[in-house]
């Protein structure tokens, strides 16, 4: 667990001693104490909390802790330092299960829970993720209310002019695809949050958002696309279809002057598909009447929209894991990009492309399994199936669908032949999956096994996935030509990709 941060609102101290001389000497000790209470609490508290079994994410909000220390003697300030962050240490993890009978709702859609929360007298909260506590504090400041369980905290830095704005933009400096996540969902469950912004932060915003976007698109062809749409109005009626009703009611109610950062963090976090248009389109997007925001039904529905099987993650839930086969198919993603960089500029003609391509991969993976089995392994990976495409499969047996056009087929032939030549089978995964060696006589499949059968462990939420792999699954041809280099946040399937060695053995 790593050691986690702390911070003090405000730190009161009063010294009680027989005579003004102690009082005075006591004075300077905890003066110099209090400069060693941070690396005193460094080693003290990650002990506590462990043996609290404090989740290493979560956040523990406290109002208000009261500590009695008695010195007698002689004292040093680096002794007492560490005996106060021993208390400091002990008193938060006593907090802990006032702290969990509180926690905060993870998702943003639970507005009684919060209400309740709110009226409750001063007592600890819990939270999931640092990002869940922040994405508190600002519906709490959209609704002008102060939240008891960070009250001073709240009073110091939301009342402050540019607090939100501050707050929001160290969000996209942080994580750009987890600040997106995050201010669509503020946007759908606290829609008055956007005017804690003012005209100019709401442009300080989006131009971040939009810095953050190009950086990560690189040389995307987005206007290319566009040109081919025969100008910007032809991709505004796909992605407008294929933002959630209840964010198009929201956007359409804004000023359009505050609309900006809004839109672009929408369609990054909904529409990811659409983000490289986002540069071009987005005059169109804030200026667009409220009626083309409100009413996603009068424009044609979107080509082959799926139906999630199951409610995804918000970005607020802790990260949800599952054990997959084929993890190997998010390795697929960085040389996609240096190999196809058009794709990731087809607006919404990307996400059933992505699809079909690893659909085929998959299939082609699972292919010699018998049907039981076939059918249990390919649906073990939908989950991965959706991290890479961006989007949801088809609620049917990923087994039955039928993937069309030799433009996929051409396009996993050619990722097969741009693989690095060497690579191992991950240990033990033949004999898992298989009991044997079932492509040894096809050298196309061959590869394709080699790269795509390497069972681990895939924790997701709304904004990120990582996959995390027996640390012996390393492979050095792999390393030596970049292909397991964490890809990062790439914004046209709304996720930051990592890849992680040391779990424990996968699927």
């Amino acid at each position: 667990m790593a050691a986690p941060g702390v911070a003090i609102g405000r730190l009161f101290t009063r010294v009680r001693a027989p005579d003004p001389e102690a009082g005075y000497a006591a004075g300077r000790l905890v003066d110099a104490a209090v400069q060693r209470l941070g690396p005193a609490l460094d080693r003290a508290l990650p002990r506590a909390l462990a043996a609290a079994g404090l989740a290493e994410d979560a956040v523990l909000a406290i109002p208000h802790i009261a500590l009695r220390l008695r010195i007698e003697g002689e004292a040093s300030a680096e002794e007492f330092g560490a005996a106060w962050a021993e208390a400091l240490a002990g008193a938060i993890a006593a907090a802990l299960p006032a702290a969990r009978s509180a926690r905060i709702p993870a998702t943003p859609q639970d507005t009684a829970s919060l209400a309740a929360a709110q009226d409750a007298a001063p007592q600890p909260a819990m939270f999931e993720t640092l990002w869940a506590a922040e994405v508190a504090l600002l519906r709490a400041a959209a609704r002008g209310e102060v939240p008891t369980w960070w009250a001073e905290a709240a009073q110091a830095d939301l009342a402050r002019p540019g607090a939100a704005a501050r707050l929001v933009l160290a969000w996209v400096r942080r994580d750009p695809a987890r600040a997106a996540a995050s201010m669509a969902a503020l946007l759908e469950a606290a829609p008055d949050v956007a005017v804690l912004l003012t005209m100019r932060e709401a442009e300080a915003v989006a131009d971040a958002l939009l810095a953050a976007l190009r950086s990560a698109l690189g040389e995307t062809p987005a206007l290319a696309t566009l040109a081919r749409l025969e100008g910007p109005s032809a991709a505004l009626a796909p992605l407008l279809a294929r933002v959630p009703a209840a964010l198009g009611a929201a956007l359409a109610a804004l000023p359009v002057a505050l609309r900006g950062p809004w839109v672009v963090a929408v369609v990054m976090a909904k529409v990811p598909a659409s983000a490289a248009l986002l540069p071009a389109l987005l005059p169109l997007l804030v200026a667009l009447g409220a009626e083309s925001w409100r009413r996603p039904d009068v424009v044609p529905p979107a080509p082959s929209a799926p139906a999630p099987v199951a409610r995804a993650p918000t970005v607020e839930d802790a990260p949800q894991a599952t054990e997959v086969l084929g993890g190997g198919l998010l390795l697929l993603l960085r040389p996609l990009s240096v190999l196809a960089p058009g794709w990731l500029a087809l607006g919404e003609g990307l996400p059933p492309r992505l699809l079909g391509l690893g659909l085929l991969a998959l299939q082609r993976l699972a292919a010699p399994l018998a049907p039981a089995a076939r059918r249990a392994a390919l649906e073990r990976d939908r989950v991965l199936l959706t991290v890479f495409a961006g989007t949801a499969p088809p609620d049917a047996p990923l087994e039955d669908l039928a993937v069309a056009g030799p433009e996929i087929e051409d396009m996993l032939a050619r990722l097969l032949a741009s693989a690095p030549h060497g690579v191992a089978h991950a240990p033990g995964a033949l004999r898992r999956a298989y009991g044997r060696d079932p492509f040894g006589q096809d050298p196309a499949a061959d590869t394709l096994c080699r790269l795509l059968l390497r069972p681990g462990r895939l924790r997701w939420d709304a904004a990120m996935a990582e996959l995390i792999w027996p640390l012996d699954a390393a492979d050095i041809v792999l390393r030596r030509a970049g292909w397991d280099i964490d890809p990062g946040w790439l914004p046209w399937i709304g996720r930051r990709i990592g890849f992680r060695y040391g779990g424990e053995g996968g699927a």
